[in-house]
């Protein structure tokens, strides 16, 4: 491979340096140098001025045996801005096509570098395009490795490239990224395969998603690769490891920033809400090798002897396989360094970038929900955890707006459910919930700002708190109005529905509830009942496992009688919002039996 001087007119045979001629005329030498087939070109470097003898150098160096009487001519800007890894810039310059003399195209040159600041110029073989147009190595709106994305039209792309014709637009999707079969479309496009590969084949040899310019030449087929560039919004700037919180607001993409966990975490920031600590950590697969997370996390994250270990989601690309990816690891930098670095390598099997939400988690003393009702408000708590997935028993205070107990309903739990090393493990108690009464009005005044906008807020109160101090979990919409009367009646969500009793038994619910709400499982509804109509199903608890039931069936021919419920937990909020009648008895039922819920 050839070097180049500075500041001089070269040709193909060598590789043009970005600082001199600028990102399209390097991205070009490149796709030459590495065996794709560019028309024939020559580079004008940036500082470059413009003459009299400007023609002959240009002619010489092109070569009069490239030159015929049916030869047409491109000029494309090539800035130092343009086509790099950070941002395209793509169309920001003057390039001026289909010219029918190199002389013409000579002229040119002062406007085009005149369009902007360090401005070079390449000048190639116009190509008469049979079809034309771009080709996404990756899809660049979903960041899918295995979709690429083709934009054509029939002849040359200029007004497919300007916006001035929408054109045409194939997606095609495969099995993994490396697996490029035959494509079978009902596009014309000669080639098609030919070009998929070739996209596919460039991203491989750069290390990240590409968008491609490209024509078939009519009368020959002959696939010409004009130009190629990074897929800018594809990849985050840099790699990194930062604290969720409002300082470091700036260093959070957009596109997080749209995340609930996120925006629950900045909101309640502000408001002096205490919250477990929460980390992202954003990767480009072009340099995640050479990232090492564990120096990372030893700097940031401190490992509080006290914490049960660290939660993680990862958030992209949203969905493997159509499930959430979630993890649970240890209080160990090992740990936590071996579970980010498993996320990642499934994450890039999908996508060229990842983002991981993680956070801290505490060993809890209580789980609680509060919300507030009618003149006051209503909370309900457990021992250790997951009273929002239904699993658990829970007991029930009731306050004035004033935060004075006026009714409690303290239950005994039979099991408790918590975290050890990284795995969800139980253990029976029974134990009866009693949250002292200095603790309640704590509660409400923690989260004040929230519940006065219809919320119910999900909190925790840590083993070693001191003064039953809670922190926020989570909050969710839950603008059905409790009245106090539907609360000391039992009453979970309001209706009227007539069926025939079905008894589901509990067993492994709460398994299916706690799998569902970590690793996102699909759970079947028994194939015995899914073809009846109205019923009623009687089962223990409102485990979060039950809404496979309401996918089955129209919610106004069903109900639900629960012998304990925590009428805030997630699946009797789901109840209000779907207008599904639901009570709490301990009454007696016969399987198939006819009864009315009239709550």
């Amino acid at each position: 491979m050839l070097s180049l001087k500075m500041n001089e007119i070269h040709n193909l045979e060598t590789i043009a340096d970005r600082k001199s001629y600028g990102g399209k005329a390097f991205w070009i030498s490149w796709l030459k140098h590495q065996g794709f087939n560019v028309p024939h070109t020559v580079f004008v470097p940036i500082n470059y001025l413009y003459s009299k003898r400007s023609f002959s150098e240009i002619y010489k160096e092109y070569g009069s045996n490239n030159i015929n009487s049916e030869t047409r001519f491109a000029a494309r800007s090539s800035s130092i801005d343009e086509d790099d890894s950070r941002k395209s810039q793509a169309g920001t310059y003057t390039s001026i096509t289909n010219l029918l003399s190199l002389e013409s195209v000579v002229k040119k040159i002062p406007v085009i570098q005149k369009s902007g600041k360090n401005v070079g110029v390449v000048i190639q073989r116009y190509i008469i395009g049979e079809y034309s147009g771009v080709i996404f190595s990756t899809c660049p709106n979903t960041g899918n490795r295995n979709s690429i994305v083709v934009n054509y039209i029939a002849g040359n792309s200029e007004d497919l490239l300007d916006g001035t014709v929408i054109g045409d637009e194939l997606n095609i999707q495969f099995s993994e990224c490396q697996n490029r079969e035959k494509v079978s479309t009902e596009s014309d496009i000669p080639c098609l395969n030919e070009l998929i590969q070739i996209s596919k084949d460039i991203e491989s040899l750069l290390g990240y998603p590409v968008d491609i310019e490209w024509c078939v030449e009519k009368n020959t087929n002959r696939l010409f690769i004009l130009q190629c560039r990074p897929i800018t919004n594809l990849k985050y700037e840099q790699s990194r490891l930062v604290e969720i919180n409002e300082i470091n607001k700036k260093y959070i993409p957009q596109e997080i920033m749209q995340n609930e966990k996120v925006q629950i975490r900045l909101k309640m920031s502000c408001k002096n809400v205490p919250f477990p600590k929460a980390y992202l950590l954003l990767m480009n697969h072009a340099d995640y090798q050479k990232y090492d997370i564990a120096t990372e996390i030893s700097k940031k994250v401190p490992m509080n002897p006290q914490n049960l270990g660290f939660r993680q989601i990862l958030t992209t690309p949203p969905h493997i396989e159509g499930n959430v990816v979630r993890m649970f690891s240890e209080n160990t930098m090992e740990s936590l360094t071996y579970s980010l670095n498993e996320m990642q390598r499934i994450g890039f099997q999908k996508n060229w970038q990842t983002a991981i939400i993680f956070h801290e988690l505490y060993a809890l003393k209580y789980m609680g929900i509060v919300k507030k009702i009618q003149n006051g408000y209503l909370i309900e708590v457990s021992w250790g955890g997951f009273i929002q997935k239904g699993v658990t028993e829970s007991s029930q205070y009731r306050t004035n707006q004033q935060y004075k107990v006026l009714k409690k309903n303290e239950n005994i739990q039979t099991k408790e459910y918590t975290i050890l090393k990284g795995n969800i493990v139980d253990r029976t108690i029974n134990k009866k919930i009693v949250l002292p009464e200095q603790s309640i009005e704590t509660i409400i005044k923690s989260f004040f700002p929230l519940l006065q906008k219809e919320l119910a807020v999900e909190f925790g109160i840590p083993t070693n708190a001191e003064q039953s101090t809670p922190y926020l979990i989570d909050y969710l919409e839950d603008s059905t109005k409790i009245s106090v009367s539907n609360v000391d009646k039992g009453v979970v969500s309001k209706g009227k529905v007539t069926g025939s009793i079905c008894h589901l038994h509990g067993g492994s619910e709460w398994q299916k509830s706690i799998q569902m709400h970590f690793y996102d499982s699909d759970t079947e509804t028994p194939d015995s009942i899914i073809d009846l109509e109205n019923l009623i199903f009687v089962v223990d608890k409102p485990y979060i496992s039950l809404v496979a039931i309401l996918e089955k069936y129209n919610s106004r021919n069903i109900g639900f009688i629960f012998r304990q419920a925590s009428i805030l937990s997630h699946f009797c909020i789901l109840l209000r919002e779907k207008r599904i009648p639901a009570i709490v008895s301990n009454s007696q039922y016969s399987e198939n039996e006819l009864s009315t819920i009239n709550a």
